[in-house]
């Protein structure tokens, strides 16, 4: 322990701040990679930090730091607005961390992709962290990661529970036109059952090709009951957790016609023939 604590300071003692000093890294899972010796290619990295009223934006990057200080709060609300949700102030700090590229994403994090990580107190209190390179997001946001932050502050403003295939539909059907084509096209599955992936929880998804299709079944169900059924039902559905809020009183018949749906929308997608704005959720009361 006392070394880990001296290979930490030392590791922050080489790094210049912008602001005021920070570490940017948790003392949990993901651990950062430090060696006594700090290596050539991080000695020197020069961390941004700014607040803003529900975000702690560190990063590498100063013009990427500065156009998230400016607009990552618009993100937050145009998120809830998206789906018709009363945008909702977070209970607790949420750190958003972004290095320039993968390299430097592994080297410092030993993370391979972006990473969200919620962490509750015993007392109840929230904090959230946000990690991702601007070369694995193409200079974008990581969308996903902050939907599924976004879930979880309005579980504890609601001290409501948010279904988890919600959660993740939601935050793969708020990505860019492309992005959510891609992913649904990239998993190919045979059938989606209602009953698996609403009762799924985080610790039952083993590997990333079972979190990959829970996210595309996820996506799948969110998009049909949404877009078919409507968003106040959606969103009572959300509240109630129950599949009468869509006039079905059975789950095989939604298993039916989740199935017979996912047939039509991959067929379509394949064949170009899915509006764009069909796959990309909006606000209905507009």
């Amino acid at each position: 322990m006392k070394e880990f604590i001296f290979v930490v300071l030392c590791f922050v003692s080489t790094f210049s701040y912008a602001q005021e000093q920070v570490v940017p890294y948790p003392v949990e899972n993901p651990k950062q990679t430090l060696q006594p010796e700090i290596p050539e290619d991080l000695k020197g990295l020069v961390w941004n930090k700014w607040s803003t009223k529900n975000f702690i934006i560190i990063s590498i990057d100063k013009n990427q730091g500065l156009f998230l200080k400016n607009n990552i709060e618009k993100f937050k609300s145009q998120l809830f607005d998206s789906w018709g949700i009363k945008d909702v102030d977070f209970k607790g700090e949420c750190k958003v961390v972004c290095v320039s590229n993968k390299k430097l994403l592994k080297r410092i994090f030993r993370l391979d992709d972006s990473k969200f990580e919620v962490r509750k107190s015993e007392n109840g209190d929230i904090s959230c962290v946000i990690w991702f390179s601007l070369e694995e997001k193409n200079n974008d946001f990581p969308i996903f990661e902050l939907m599924q932050v976004c879930s979880t502050q309005l579980e504890a403003e609601l001290n409501d529970s948010v279904p988890l295939f919600c959660k993740r539909g939601m935050g793969l059907l708020s990505e860019n036109f492309e992005s959510i084509r891609t992913r649904l096209l990239e998993n190919n599955l045979d059938k989606i059952s209602f009953n698996d992936i609403s009762s799924k929880k985080e610790q039952d998804l083993k590997n990333q090709k079972e979190m990959n299709d829970f996210d595309v079944s996820s996506a799948v169900v969110c998009l049909l009951l949404r877009k078919e059924y409507g968003q106040d039902n959606f969103l009572n559905y959300l509240h109630t957790k129950n599949i009468g809020e869509f006039g079905i009183n059975n789950i095989e018949k939604l298993n039916e016609i989740i199935n017979r749906y996912y047939g039509h929308l991959m067929e379509d997608l394949k064949n170009n023939k899915t509006p764009k704005d069909y796959l990309q959720v909006k606000n209905s009361r507009r």
